[in-house]
């Protein structure tokens, strides 16, 4: 319990002080790939937070923070659209994650559904691609990448 309080003032802290939001960072399991996500965007800057699977936790806090700071600086991140200045020259989009299954929101975005109270906030799921390029939806696509980004979309 000591340690949730904890992690609830530090999530408090980043959200109503300095970036302005938190990046959660979960490990993978044997049967599913770490993950991270935002908490914090949607409160601040009534941008859709977002999650990204599979990538080392240390990167997917690099990328999260980064798209951040783009978000405070002004930048809306579209759904749907490539980017191809956010991975170096790998292209990425963010696809949106309806709000209809609160279970699987309660369970992969938990301690920001507590602290929003609900889980009707806007999700945009972080897709990357393998080191073809490829998204994990194309017939190309390495095997790896497909099967550690679940398509929550």
């Amino acid at each position: 319990m000591k340690d949730y309080v904890a992690l609830l003032k530090d999530i408090l802290k980043n959200v109503e002080g300095e970036p302005g939001w938190k990046v959660m960072g979960i490990g993978a399991e044997q049967d599913s790939p770490g993950f991270a996500y935002t908490i914090g965007l949607y409160h601040n800057y009534e941008h859709p937070e977002i999650i990204l699977f599979g990538l080392p936790i240390e990167i997917a806090l690099t990328l999260l923070n980064d798209v951040g700071d783009r978000v405070k600086g002004g930048e809306v991140i579209q759904p749907n659209v490539t980017y191809t200045d956010l991975v170096q020259k790998y292209p990425v989009i963010f696809k949106p994650i309806p709000n209809n299954d609160s279970d699987t929101r309660e369970e992969l975005l938990g301690i920001a559904v507590r602290f929003y109270g609900h889980v009707n906030f806007p999700v945009l799921q972080f897709i990357w691609t393998d080191s073809k390029g490829k998204f994990p939806w194309e017939e190309d696509c390495e095997m790896k990448t497909k099967l550690c980004q679940p398509l929550a979309w």
